[in-house]
């Protein structure tokens, strides 16, 4: 009686669970739905990860008479089948390669551009109805549409733009902006709209076709050529000019510098003639007066360098001859009034000095 009791208890609960199959049902966060009643859609429960848009924004579908919106996962009734279906999507991002197509730029260079993009459902019950759910369609038109734009865009940008050896002078936020900001204007003015959005896109390489690589080199080298045959040339000019003033600078100062030599020339021969006609009314007092000047040097250089003044010369070797003969022989017997002071420097150098021999 226990072991029927048990099973009737078995039995219940696995109709109860089989009869729950068909009357509720499940959707995780990651995921959304379309509940169809006869195939015609009244609600549609999608969870709010992250705002399509804006936060708060109101969830677009084809046609929302009648149709119940849910933001929040969970358990939910329907009907058995066929009155209710349905219908799970995934709403997570997703990513998408674009097409490698040959552009052409304004300046006559082709690139390959590698364009990607992340999209997600947006709208299932659109969607269903104009995709078929058919994912591999999405991406053929998402793959179309991005492929146009990308050439419609880079029609308004050259090479430099994309290929730069100065980074701020490379526009490719800006490019990626236009081509995103063109493909969710058109996504979103479609007559039958897809029920999917375009979060992200970027181009993650530029290839350059095969045939015009070498030509876009030669090109490139012929204008670093011309860059560098200029440079050479404006260095060429600059030293040829800083030279040319340099020598012209040199001419001037050497010029100003003869003629600067010439007046002192002229003046110090002036001077010279002044002192001439002093020196020719006695020539032996000037010549007296020179040698003496000559001794007053050595015993101020031989005081300055604390040392005895030694000579071993002969008596008649200038400005010592002074030394043997007297100073009225120097003078022919004239005595001037300032011979007194210099016998007093002479008696002095006698006495320092040792007998003089020839």
């Amino acid at each position: 009686m226990k072991e029927n009791k048990l099973t009737v208890i078995v039995v219940v609960l696995v109709a109860l669970g089989l009869l729950s199959c068909l009357v509720i049902f499940r959707v995780r966060v990651d995921q959304m739905a379309v509940l169809y009643h006869f195939n015609k859609a009244v609600r549609v429960i999608k969870p709010t990860i992250v705002p399509a848009r804006a936060p708060g924004e109101k969830l677009r579908l084809v046609s929302e008479e009648g149709v119940k919106i849910s933001r929040q996962a969970g358990w939910f009734f329907k009907f058995p089948y066929p009155v209710d279906r349905v219908k799970r999507y995934d709403q997570r991002l997703r990513v998408l390669d674009g097409q490698l197509t040959q552009q052409q730029l304004p300046d006559d260079n082709q690139v390959i551009p590698r364009v990607y993009a992340t999209w997600r459902i947006v709208d299932p019950v659109a969607f269903e109805s104009n995709l078929k759910s058919d994912e591999t369609e999405v991406e053929n038109r998402l793959k179309n549409i991005i492929s146009n734009h990308t050439g419609i865009v880079l029609g308004q940008h050259v090479l430099s733009d994309l290929v730069n050896t100065d980074r701020k002078k490379l526009k490719f936020d800006e490019i990626e902006g236009d081509i995103l900001q063109r493909i969710q204007k058109e996504l979103s003015e479609q007559e039958n709209p897809y029920g999917i959005e375009v979060c992200t896109l970027g181009i993650t390489w530029i290839k350059l076709p095969d045939e015009a690589t070498k030509a876009v080199f030669g090109r490139m080298q012929t204008e670093r050529e011309t860059i560098s045959r200029t440079l050479l040339a404006e260095g060429k000019s600059l030293r040829d000019t800083t030279i040319a003033k340099a020598q012209e600078e040199r001419d001037r100062i050497l010029a100003e510098g003869a003629a600067q030599a010439k007046r002192i020339r002229t003046d110090a021969e002036a001077e010279a003639a002044h002192y001439y006609d002093v020196y020719a009314r006695n020539e032996k007092l000037a010549i007296y007066l020179r040698r003496l000047e000559a001794i007053r040097k050595i015993a101020a250089a031989a005081s300055a360098a604390q040392r005895p003044i030694t000579f071993v010369v002969s008596t008649k070797t200038e400005p010592f001859s002074l030394l043997e003969r007297g100073v009225a022989e120097n003078l022919d017997q004239k005595r001037p009034p300032e011979l007194d002071e210099l016998e007093n420097v002479l008696d002095e150098a006698k006495g320092t000095a040792p007998s003089a021999k020839e």
